[in-house]
């Protein structure tokens, strides 16, 4: 009896290089390879384009934004602790400011007797910087420039400077009277330099004043001031110049001021009077040029006993 003979199977031959011949290998087998016109790979280019662009963009522009922010800090910082002054229009705080100043002219005694305001010149607003880095600031600083006029019709410029607050507008300082040229030229150029005080003349006995005045006020020696001053409270004390030689005085402008128990037909001359006096000023070590021209200096000099062959400079 003949034995039966098994034939093995064999599988299909390859020829060449085995590729994988893992179980999983056909993970690895795509099922379609993308052609290079295909909307998939369009969408990828486009996307790389973009993303390059992005990249090159932001490092290009970083620096140049980096230093945008360096150059506005810097003119930030450099600008000062306010803001800037802007002009603003006549509004009702321009009125209310008007209504303080007309106040101020109408107290007693008055800075400017028979005074009115003329008109509103103009007006600047500034925001003050925070007294703490973060803090709100709930106010403005303004400043409202007037035209007012005294009883005998000469002008002058103020300011009036207001914090402007959620209440309304607030007086910060009083305010300051400075004569405006009238038309023509008169003795004083056509200037007067103290509102509301009547004009006087120059007497005979005021030089030798002045002279002895500045004698002690230039002199360096507080004694002799005090002494040329006749001030006779011990514990006031006085502060001369040092220094510097004062000579030539000239008298200007003479104010009369009429004591409250004087009588203006009927008194010669008032208890008081004001002087403005230019003097040449030569500080040691200087010589002036030949044929130059000396400093000069102007002070305002108040005189006591003015009706008097004796007055004083009492205040400057």
């Amino acid at each position: 009896m003949a034995t039966p003979t098994l034939i093995k199977p064999q599988g299909p031959k390859h020829s060449g290089r085995s590729r994988g011949t893992g179980p999983d290998d056909w993970w690895d087998v795509p099922e379609a390879v993308p052609s290079p016109d295909s909307t998939t790979e369009r969408r990828g280019r486009r996307w790389r384009r973009l993303i390059t662009v992005y990249v090159w963009a932001a490092v290009i522009l970083l620096p140049l934004a980096l230093l945008a922010v360096f150059v506005l800090a810097g003119k930030q910082l450099s600008s000062g602790a306010t803001a800037p002054d802007t002009t603003v229009s006549g509004t009702q705080e321009a009125a209310q400011a008007q209504v303080l100043l007309e106040r101020w002219i109408a107290q007693d005694p008055s800075p400017l007797p028979g005074g009115r305001v003329v008109t509103l010149i103009d007006a600047t607003s500034q925001t003050p910087a925070p007294a703490h880095p973060g803090e709100a600031v709930d106010y403005r600083l303004v400043t409202y420039r007037f035209v007012v006029a005294d009883a005998h019709q000469a002008l002058y410029t103020t300011g009036v400077q207001v914090a402007v607050t959620a209440d309304g507008p607030v007086l910060l300082a009083q305010p300051a009277l400075l004569p405006v040229p009238a038309t023509g030229t008169n003795a004083f150029g056509g200037q007067w330099p103290w509102p509301g005080v009547e004009a006087g003349t120059p007497q005979a006995a005021y030089p030798a004043a002045v002279n002895a005045w500045l004698a002690a006020y230039s002199s360096g020696d507080p004694a002799a001031l005090k002494q040329a001053v006749g001030d006779p409270d011990a514990t006031r004390s006085y502060l001369p110049l040092s220094g510097v030689t004062l000579s030539g005085p000239t008298i200007g402008p003479v104010g009369w001021l009429w004591g409250s128990g004087q009588q203006r037909g009927t008194d010669a001359l008032p208890h008081q009077a004001l002087l403005r006096v230019t003097v040449g000023a030569i500080w040691t070590g200087q010589t002036p040029a030949p044929g130059g021209t000396v400093p000069t200096l102007t002070y305002d000099l108040l005189l006591d006993k003015a009706d008097t062959a004796a007055p004083v400079v009492v205040a400057w």
